[in-house]
């Protein structure tokens, strides 16, 4: 009975340490144009105030989805080493019917990224921007060098829409952009392929990554290997 009790206690006590990896903290940002922006912040495990480092902006939706950016934040992102990267994790403002596609979500981002640069040291005061399916719209509508250092796509069928004009818009910006997509999603391989095509014609460095896996089951479809794929290819 005693070693009964014993196990179940060191059972319930591993339970505990599960639950409490670090759940995504949420809290909400006002901003100056009266939206609100639920987000998280998720730091690196050996997180130093005073040291500076690379950020990733990631969005999982482009109209507000909280639960499936619950789930970027909890399952993409969860037990991610992070190593010397923050990452943050927004909701598309709940009052916005086109989400972020719209001037007035275009204002509170850049309002809200004010806010993140002010609370910690972001290298060079600019993000990576990271698009993880539906959140590709926004990610791929956004990039602009006075904000971004790169672009990251995963699983993105944004690509597909793009014509001659949308490419020609894009490359104006040379913005350094990688590209992901599984193996054995067929479709997502053949827009990739155009798409990497189509910015290496216009002078875009830009890499296409074909990760074992369809779009459910790739190993970029966890955050560590993202950022993984993220860092050699700054760093190339």
């Amino acid at each position: 009975m005693a070693r009964i009790l014993i196990s179940l206690l060191f059972v319930l006590s591993r339970c505990e340490c599960v639950q409490a990896t670090n759940p995504a903290e949420w809290k909400t940002f006002n901003t100056f144009n009266k939206l609100q922006i639920e987000y998280t912040v998720l730091l690196p495990k050996e997180f130093d105030p005073n040291k500076t480092y690379p950020a990733v902006l990631s969005f999982s939706t482009y109209r507000y989805n909280k639960e499936k950016t619950l789930s970027m934040a909890n399952e993409f992102w969860n037990e991610a080493t992070m190593e010397d990267y923050i990452v943050i994790v927004p909701t598309s403002p709940k009052d916005q019917n086109r989400g972020w596609i719209s001037h007035p979500a275009h204002h509170g981002l850049l309002d809200f990224l004010k806010m993140i640069n002010k609370t910690y040291r972001i290298e060079n005061d600019k993000f990576h921007i990271l698009g993880f399916e539906e959140g590709c719209i926004p990610a791929q509508t956004y990039v602009t060098k006075d904000l971004f250092v790169s672009l990251t796509t995963v699983s993105s069928e944004e690509w597909g829409r793009f014509d001659s004009d949308w490419y020609e818009k894009m490359s104006k910006h040379q913005m350094p952009t990688l590209i992901i997509y599984g193996i054995e999603d067929e479709s997502g391989v053949s827009i990739g392929k155009q798409a990497k095509f189509e910015l290496s014609k216009r002078g875009v460095v830009s890499q296409l990554i074909l990760d074992e896996g369809d779009r459910y089951t790739l190993p970029s479809a966890h955050g560590n290997q993202v950022l993984k794929h993220l860092s050699d290819f700054v760093n190339r």
